[in-house]
């Protein structure tokens, strides 16, 4: 059976950009939009495995998201516009402990067996430290990297 999730904004230029689905069925919603199951969510919310509008998780995003990821203790992994680049724990509370500050755009992410998460946009720094550089060691501040997979294997 198909479900159809409706994000809108007032103008019609919502998008949802990721889902992840959670261990408990839920599903976390990501993108550019104000409104999720016609109610106010900036951003990110949060569907219930049946479909409905989980009302207990609200906790906005000051940009759009562009991806979303949870690892394997449940934490979810939020990236997007404008350095947006955040960790929330399973229950939607922010996970204080993970602030890494993204410089600019963060479009991708993957997450690694090993528990490290891989990124990807615009940024040329997580915090203090230089965000990519290429085999050769030759900054890649101008390249933008839109997607990232990680095989199976790791």
């Amino acid at each position: 059976m198909a479900r159809w999730i409706l994000c809108s904004t007032p103008a019609p230029t919502a998008v949802c950009f990721s889902l992840a689905v959670q261990p408990d069925g839920k599903i976390v919603v990501g993108g550019l939009f104000t409104q999720l199951g016609g109610q106010t969510r900036n951003y990110l919310g949060r569907l219930n495995a049946d479909g409905s509008l989980d009302a207990s998780f609200n906790p906005g995003a000051n940009h759009y998201v562009e991806s979303l990821a949870v690892q394997a203790d449940g934490k979810i992994v939020v990236v997007g516009s404008g350095g947006l680049l955040r960790r929330l724990n399973a229950d939607g509370t922010l996970d204080t402990g993970f602030n890494p500050e993204a410089s600019s755009s963060v479009f991708s992410q993957a997450l690694q067996l090993d528990g490290k998460i891989l990124l990807g946009g615009t940024f040329t720094s997580l915090g203090a430290k230089r965000a990519l550089t290429s085999l050769d060691s030759t900054p890649m501040a101008a390249w933008i990297c839109p997607s990232i997979r990680v095989p199976p294997t790791g």
